[in-house]
């Protein structure tokens, strides 16, 4: 992991964080492992003030690279630009940010097969559909903290 961390010059204030490579070991993978380190890193982020979380959901479909898929089921948001909006189905075309499209029924398999890289922030602010997002992931997938 590599992270990148601003501070208020006169403050001393950590401001933003930006999670610049984010890499498991291929026998790691899909065993929680990722999950929970990102949730700890949130819940840490948040506790210390911090007020933007960040980073690049890179890779697409069939790369083998699933950032842009990973950080958005894990909560991560972005704006969908219009030619993210172009693609989707008809049933999809009221979300306008990922978020929304992650909490719509069938929008995470289409981002899964047709997303795109973006950066995308997490919305620390207690409440926010990101943490949502987040907890319901660690709970359908049995993630502990």
């Amino acid at each position: 992991m590599v992270r990148v961390l601003w501070q208020d010059a006169d403050t001393g204030q950590l401001t933003y964080m930006a999670n610049d490579a984010f890499f498991l070991q291929l026998e790691y993978q899909g065993r929680g492992f990722g999950a929970r380190s990102c949730a700890i890193e949130v819940a840490e982020v948040a506790r210390l003030g911090i007020q933007y979380l960040g980073c690049e959901a890179a890779g697409h479909f069939g790369s083998g690279i699933h950032r842009y898929y990973v950080w958005p089921a894990l909560g991560f948001d972005a704006d969908l630009d219009d030619a993210d909006i172009a693609r989707l189905p008809d049933h999809l075309k009221d979300c306008t940010k990922l978020n929304g499209l992650f909490l719509t029924e069938g929008g995470a398999e289409h981002w899964r097969i047709h997303g795109v890289p973006k950066y995308v922030f997490f919305g620390l602010e207690r409440g926010s559909t990101s943490w949502a997002i987040l907890n319901a992931y660690l709970h359908e997938n049995g993630i502990e903290l």
